[in-house]
């Protein structure tokens, strides 16, 4: 006979209780993966150092006008790091 343990904690006879839909570990990890990806940019501060931060200006080109002049901008986005 099929059965189940409740949340009470018993055992119930009868018709199996349906279980919440679980996410595969797998699928999880991509998720999460996904997830770091498509919000990586966020994080990212607009000094490094106390200089601008080539990747802030990469990622928003025209937030970084609001911190630096476009010759600050240019020179940052030409350095090599």
């Amino acid at each position: 006979m099929i059965g189940y343990i409740g949340k009470d904690g018993k055992y119930h006879r009868g018709e199996d209780n349906k279980m919440p839909f679980d996410v595969n570990p797998t699928y999880k990890e991509w998720s999460h993966d996904m997830g770091r990806k498509e919000y990586s940019r966020e994080i990212i501060q607009p000094h490094k150092n106390g200089k601008p931060n080539k990747a802030f200006v990469e990622a928003y080109p025209d937030y970084s006008k609001e911190y630096w002049d476009q010759e600050t901008i240019d020179r940052t986005l030409r350095s090599i790091e």
